[in-house]
């Protein structure tokens, strides 16, 4: 697994078989490519672990 962009504040992390995770502040918000994927999150504005510090 390899960190393919960096882009608007999400990391989006690419497997060798083009599976796609995106994270934002450290949580798994989206996936592509897998069977069942995660299609939505919700209250990310809220996320206790973007202004963690």
């Amino acid at each position: 697994m390899v960190l393919g962009y960096n882009e608007n504040g999400q990391q989006k992390w690419i497997t060798q078989n083009n599976t796609m995770l995106v994270t934002q502040h450290g949580r798994l918000v989206k996936t592509l490519g897998l069977t069942d994927n995660l299609q939505q999150v919700r209250n990310l504005s809220q996320d206790p672990l973007a202004n963690a510090l």
